[in-house]
C-alpha cells in the first residue's frame, strides 16, 4: 500500500470515529474513474477525507517538488500590464504545505480585496489567505481593485450603469483560473476534475476525463449548441442531451416573423392578441420550434421601432404570456415561458415582493432580507401569486456581478466583502422559495455564469496562437463565477425534485485557438468579424498576420470550465445521489439546531427554525446551511451542509440530529458536503 492509499484509510478511520453507531454511511467509489455501481449510491466523504488532507494542520502531506502555478490561458511573462497589480507565486513552506503569495501585495493595498474559490478571508477580505492550498486543483482567483473605501457601500460607483459617468470611480478585476502542480498525484474526488495543459489550452477537459455516468431519464441537460470539436460518442457518455426537442431559446427575429405572419401590426403586438388570436400564436410557435421546452428571448435591435410587437413594459404582459403558456401545453404538450418577463411577484402580509434568479433581494428599495426571512416562517400567508408561466420557471444564474455588492449588505465593514458569495445565496434561496409557490411547474436551471452586465473585465487571459509569436489578449474578458459554486449549485438545485433540466448558454463550439480570431483586432487593425462588427473581443499583437477561422466557429476558452463544472454536478448527482434523489424526495428537518466550529474558532450553534430560510439565514449570520432530503421508500436521507463563508479550504466540522441521531462531520472550506445516510 503506498503512502496515499496508507493516508486515505487513516483518514477513513478518523472521519469513522466520528460516525453515529447508530447511522449507516454509504460511502461512494474510492477511485473518480470506476464505473458506476448500484452498491456507490452514496456520498462525497472521498472528497471531504481525502482532500482533507491538503487542508488539515496535522494531515501527513506527500513530498512533493517545487510547486509552481500552472494558468488556465494566461501566460504572465512579460506581461506589463497586470505585473504591477498582481505578482502571484505557489511556495513550499517549512512544514510541506503550499501557500500563494502576492509579492504586489502592498501596491494600493487597502483598495484591493481577494477571493478564492469564491471564500474570502472573513476578518478583512483584503487580505490574501493565508491557509494551504491543494495542489492538483481548480482554484478561481480574484483580485479586485476598487477606488472606494467601502467596497460593500460603495462598490456601486465604479459601475457605469449606476453612475452614468458621473464621479465614476476607477476599478480593475484580476480574474484567473488556476492550479498548482507540484509533481504529486491528487486523491481522488466524487467528480472527474482534469487539469487543463501548460501554455494554450485545445481541449474540453471534461468530455474526454470522464469516466461517463448515466443520468436519470426524467432530468435533462446540456446546451443549445454541441463542442462540435468533441465526439458524440464522448458527449453521449456524461448523457449530454442531444435530442431534438431540447431546450431551445426564439430570438427577435423569430418573433418579427410570427407578427407579420399573423398580420399584426403596430402598436398591436402580442399583447392585444385576443383568445383566438394567443391561440393562433401558440400554434406558430409550436410550428417553429422543436423544443419540449422553450422560450422566447425578445431583445430587438431597434427597441424604439420595435418593442410593440413583445412589449414587456405593458401592464397585459404577465396575463397574457400565462395564457399563451398554457395554450402552449393544452394545444401541443409544450413548456413555454417568456425569457424576460416581469419577475414573479407574491404578497405577504399585505405587502408586494418580487423575486428572480438574478438577486431579488435588492429588486426594488420597498423589499430586504427580512421580508424573505419572515417570508420562510410563515409561508401559509403567501398570497396573490403572478407569474408569466404556470408550467416552467426558469433559474437564471450568471449575467449579474460576483465583484460588486447590489445593495444587499452595505452596512456591512470595508473589509468583510460578501459579493463574492451572495449570488450564490440568492439563487438558491429563489430555488426555496419558488418551490413554496410552485403548483404545477417544472423548475429549469439557466447558467451563463459570467459577469455580464458590470463593465469590469480582466486582463488575465493571455496566451499564444499556434505558429505564432504574437500574443492573443482577451479584452472582453468577463468575471466568471467561481466553478466550484457552479458545481454545487447544480447539485443542490437537482436534489430538489422539481429540476428537471439544466441548460447553459450558448458558447463557441471549437476548441481551436484561432478561432478567437472571429472578433479580434490585429496589432490594432480590425480584421475577421470586427471589421464590420464595429467591435473585438480579442487582440492580437506581435509579428505575423493571423487569419480568420475558414469554418467561422469561435474558440470557446474560458467557457470550457464553467461548462465542465456542469458536467461534474451532473456527475456527482447521477453518481452519488441519484439513487436516492429518484424525484419521489421530500424535504425533512433536523431535530434541533446544528452546530459547527471552523478553523481556531470555538464551536457554536446556527440559527434555525424548521423551515425553508436556511439561505436567508446564512447570508444574514454569517453561518452554514443544511438541507435533508428522505426517499420515503427506501427512507435513505441524503445531508447537504455547506459553509459559503468558510476559507476555501479551511476545516468545518459540523453536527447535526436527525431521527434522535447525532452525526458529526468535517467538511472542506466552502465546498458543498453531500451525504447518503441510510437511515
Amino acid at each position: 500500500m503506498n503512502l496515499e492509499s496508507r493516508l486515505f484509510a487513516a483518514l477513513l478511520c478518523v472521519a469513522c470515529a466520528h460516525c453515529s453507531d447508530d447511522v449507516t454511511v454509504t460511502r461512494g467509489p474510492r477511485d473518480a474513474s470506476s464505473p458506476d455501481s448500484a452498491s456507490h449510491d452514496g456520498m462525497a466523504p472521498p472528497e471531504a477525507d481525502a482532500s482533507q488532507r491538503d487542508a488539515s494542520a496535522d494531515a501527513v502531506v506527500e513530498e512533493g517538488g517545487t510547486p509552481r502555478i500552472v494558468y488556465f490561458n494566461y501566460l504572465p511573462e512579460g506581461d506589463e500590464q497586470v505585473a504591477p497589480r498582481l505578482r502571484l507565486r505557489a511556495e513550499r513552506r517549512p512544514d510541506g504545505r503550499i501557500a500563494l503569495v502576492d509579492e504586489a501585495a502592498d501596491v494600493d493595498a487597502e483598495h484591493a480585496h481577494y477571493a478564492i474559490n469564491g471564500a474570502v478571508v472573513r476578518s478583512d477580505s483584503r487580505r490574501l489567505s493565508t491557509l494551504p492550498v491543494p495542489a492538483n486543483r481548480w482554484i478561481h482567483f480574484v483580485k479586485f481593485y476598487a477606488d472606494v473605501d467601502n467596497i460593500n457601500s460603495d462598490g456601486w460607483r465604479t459601475v457605469h450603469r449606476f453612475t452614468g459617468g458621473n464621479g465614476l470611480r476607477a476599478s480593475q478585476n484580476l480574474s484567473v483560473l488556476l492550479y498548482v502542480a507540484d509533481g504529486t498525484t491528487p486523491p481522488a474526488l466524487p467528480h472527474t476534475e482534469p487539469l487543463w495543459r501548460e501554455g494554450t489550452v485545445r481541449d474540453g477537459l471534461i468530455f474526454d476525463a470522464s469516466p461517463g455516468f448515466t443520468v436519470p431519464s426524467r432530468i435533462k441537460y446540456g446546451s443549445e449548441v454541441d463542442p462540435l470539436d468533441e465526439p458524440t460518442r464522448n458527449l453521449d457518455r456524461v448523457g449530454w442531451y442531444r435530442g431534438a426537442d431540447r431546450f431551445e431559446l426564439l430570438y427577435a427575429a423569430a418573433v418579427a416573423q410570427m407578427i407579420a405572419d399573423l398580420g399584426a401590426r403596430a402598436p398591436d403586438g402580442i399583447t392585444s392578441f385576443d383568445a383566438a388570436g394567443l391561440a393562433r400564436a401558440a400554434d406558430w410557435l409550436a410550428s417553429h420550434s422543436r423544443a419540449h421546452t422553450f422560450a422566447v428571448d425578445f431583445e430587438p435591435a431597434d427597441p424604439a421601432r420595435e418593442s410593440w410587437m413583445w412589449n414587456y413594459d405593458d401592464p397585459r404582459f404577465t396575463r397574457v404570456m400565462r395564457e399563451l403558456s398554457a395554450l402552449m401545453w393544452t394545444r401541443h404538450r409544450r413548456r413555454f415561458y417568456a425569457f424576460l418577463a416581469p419577475d414573479t411577484s407574491l404578497e405577504h402580509h399585505g405587502k408586494r415582493l418580487s423575486l428572480n434568479g438574478g438577486g431579488w433581494w435588492s429588486a426594488a428599495p420597498s423589499q430586504n432580507i427580512e421580508d424573505f426571512r419572515r417570508l420562510h416562517e410563515d409561508p401559509s400567508s403567501v398570497t396573490n401569486v403572478e407569474r408569466s408561466s404556470d408550467k416552467v420557471v426558469q433559474f437564471m444564474v450568471g449575467y449579474g456581478s460576483t465583484v460588486v455588492n447590489t445593495g444587499d449588505s452595505t452596512s456591512d465593514a470595508a473589509g468583510s466583502w460578501r459579493s463574492p458569495m451572495t449570488w450564490y445565496l440568492r439563487s438558491l434561496d429563489v430555488l426555496n422559495v419558488q418551490s413554496l409557490i410552485a403548483t404545477d411547474e417544472e423548475f429549469l436551471l439557466f447558467l451563463w455564469p459570467f459577469q455580464d452586465s458590470f463593465d469590469v473585465h480582466s486582463p488575465m487571459q493571455r496566451f499564444r496562437l499556434p505558429g505564432f509569436e504574437g500574443m492573443m489578449r482577451m479584452q472582453i474578458n468577463r468575471v466568471a463565477y467561481p466553478p466550484n459554486l457552479v458545481r454545487d449549485l447544480v447539485v443542490t438545485f437537482l436534489a430538489n425534485p422539481r429540476t428537471t433540466y439544466v441548460n447553459y448558454w450558448r458558447f463557441g463550439q471549437t476548441y481551436d485557438p484561432m478561432g478567437s480570431m472571429a472578433w479580434a483586432t490585429v496589432n490594432g487593425a480590425p480584421r475577421c468579424n470586427s471589421v464590420s462588427g464595429g467591435f473585438h473581443v480579442f487582440e492580437y499583437t506581435g509579428a505575423g498576420d493571423p487569419p480568420c477561422p475558414a469554418n467561422g466557429r469561435e474558440y470557446m476558452g474560458t467557457e470550457i470550465v464553467p461548462v465542465s463544472a456542469m458536467v461534474q454536478g451532473l456527475e456527482i448527482f447521477s453518481r452519488h445521489l441519484a439513487p436516492t434523489l429518484d424525484g419521489t424526495q421530500r424535504r425533512v428537518h433536523l431535530d434541533r439546531a446544528f452546530t459547527f466550529a471552523r478553523d481556531g474558532e470555538p464551536e457554536r450553534p446556527a440559527s434555525w427554525r424548521a423551515d425553508t430560510g436556511e439561505f436567508v439565514r446564512a447570508f444574514s449570520d454569517r453561518q452554514p446551511w443544511v438541507q435533508l432530503w428522505r426517499n420515503p421508500s427506501s427512507g435513505r436521507t441524503v445531508l447537504l451542509f455547506q459553509d459559503n463563508f468558510a476559507d476555501a479550504f479551511e476545516r468545518v466540522t459540523f453536527t447535526v440530529h436527525i431521527g434522535g441521531r447525532a452525526v458529526q462531520r468535517q467538511a472542506v472550506g466552502n465546498q458543498l458536503y453531500f451525504e447518503v445516510l441510510d437511515r
